[in-house]
C-alpha cells in the first residue's frame, strides 16, 4: 500500500536534527510516498520558521528547499487538496475525541483518507487520530 508522508516526517530529512535517522529509515521503508500540495506550504513554513528564529542560517534553509524541490519532484508523487477533503477536515476536527486534530493534521489525514494511503507521520496525535478514523498507520520512531 502507498504511504502518503506527513510533513513531521519530511522536514528531519533536509536538516540535522534529532529525528533525521527515523526519517531516514521511514523513507527507506516506503516505495511509493505521496504527499499534498498542502504539504509543500507546511514545508516552506518549517524552513521559515527555523531561518527566524535562528536554528539555520540563510545558506543552510536555501539548500534545504532546493533540496526539497529536486527529491519532490524525483521521489514523490504529490496530489492535489480537493474542496471535499477541506470539508472532510472539518468533520474530522469536529469527530475526532482529545486531544484532537490540529487543522494542518487533519487536512493531511483527510488528503491520506480519500487517496486510500496509509500515513506515516511522527505524530503522536495525528496517528492516534487516524487510527481512530480507520486508516493505516506507519512510523519509525
Amino acid at each position: 500500500m502507498a504511504a502518503y508522508l506527513d510533513t513531521s516526517v519530511l522536514v528531519p530529512l533536509f536538516f540535522n536534527e534529532t529525528g533525521t535517522a527515523a526519517a531516514r529509515l521511514a523513507l527507506a521503508q516506503e516505495p511509493s510516498p505521496w504527499i499534498s500540495h498542502w504539504t509543500l506550504a507546511e514545508f516552506a513554513s518549517a524552513v521559515a520558521f527555523k531561518l527566524r528564529n535562528g536554528q539555520v542560517s540563510d545558506a543552510v534553509a536555501d539548500r534545504a528547499r532546493q533540496l526539497f524541490q529536486a527529491f519532490t519532484t524525483s521521489q514523490l508523487t504529490v496530489v492535489d487538496v480537493l474542496r471535499e477533503d477541506f470539508a472532510n477536515a472539518a468533520d474530522l476536527c469536529r469527530t475526532t475525541p482529545a486531544p484532537g486534530l490540529r487543522t494542518p493534521d487533519a487536512l493531511h489525514l483527510a488528503v491520506a483518507q480519500r487517496l486510500g494511503l496509509s500515513l506515516v507521520s511522527f505524530d503522536a496525535a495525528l496517528m492516534q487520530a487516524a487510527r481512530g478514523h480507520g486508516v493505516a498507520c506507519r512510523n519509525s520512531e
